[in-house]
């Protein structure tokens, strides 16, 4: 059996955690290991659970998204892969999140992976909404 790769989602909907758990659930290459709508919470998650992926919006109560981007870019090596959501995805929203996170060296490679993780995303929830 293949490695599984452990994540932890972070939104303030409960409703999207649910569905979008579901959904990866049945993929065989994820293990949601944690999911919750606070953004301290996402933090402890982070750093006992060590996810190689972590998907959060920026909108979080208790600690906000740019802090928890914040945060992982301090663990270094260490930190997991990130996938940005959020509905509030503007120009500059995103420019921020990139520079909370990567060092101008990094920058390119992080927002290269977000592209194609967030297209592999939706292709997954595609196929799933074609199966319904």
């Amino acid at each position: 059996m293949e490695k599984k790769y452990k994540v932890v989602f972070a939104d303030s909907s409960e409703e999207f955690r649910v569905l979008t758990r579901q959904m990866i659930q049945k993929s065989d290459e994820f293990d949601v290991v944690g999911d919750t709508g606070d953004g301290q919470e996402a933090w402890r998650l982070v750093v006992e659970q060590k996810p190689d992926l972590l998907v959060t919006d920026l909108v979080l109560p208790g600690l906000d998204g740019f802090a928890l981007l914040r945060r992982c870019a301090d663990l270094g090596e260490n930190r997991p892969q990130i996938i940005v959501l959020s509905a509030f995805c503007g120009q500059q929203t995103v420019a921020q999140a990139i520079d909370a996170l990567a060092t101008r060296d990094d920058q390119g490679r992080v927002l290269s992976f977000i592209i194609a993780q967030a297209d592999r995303l939706r292709q997954q929830i595609a196929d799933v909404d074609g199966e319904r």
